[in-house]
């Protein structure tokens, strides 16, 4: 068995972020490596497109192993939702990330609010700050 991760890759500015799209994406993923009897393993919004990719896309998928994930009609789960507009708005995720850097925005239900009982250790935002192309820091 191959384990396979997908590595970091950009995608097109004006690429459709769709869930049936990035099924599609994954599909073509798959069909271009030649992988068949592929198992899936998905979890979170993961869950959500690899659903979609066996519903839609099963020929290459061999098994589906879903962990919490979004399913049915919450996806997006209903405090995110306001990430779909932002998408279409440029520059509008770039300030949520930025945003999301401070504590009081990550307790807020639309950050992660609803989804941890504690404040997320700072630590485990290094490796977003890192990833993005300014210093946390220089916001503050």
């Amino acid at each position: 068995m191959k384990k396979m991760s997908i590595p970091k890759l950009t995608l097109r500015e004006d690429a459709e972020m769709s869930l049936p799209e990035l099924a599609r994406i994954l599909a073509d993923f798959l069909a271009a490596l030649n992988l068949h009897d592929v198992a899936i393993v998905a979890n979170d919004t993961g869950g959500a497109i690899a659903q979609w990719l066996a519903g839609h896309r099963a020929e290459r998928v061999g098994s589906l192993v879903l962990t919490s994930c979004d399913a049915f009609d919450r996806f997006p789960p209903r405090p995110q939702r306001y990430l779909m507009l932002a998408a279409r708005v440029p520059g509008a995720l770039w300030l949520i990330a930025a945003a999301v850097q401070f504590r009081c925005v990550q307790r807020l239900r639309i950050a992660y609010g609803w989804t941890t009982y504690d404040p997320i250790e700072q630590e485990m935002f290094t490796g977003i700050a890192n990833d993005l192309p300014w210093s946390v820091d220089r916001v503050k």
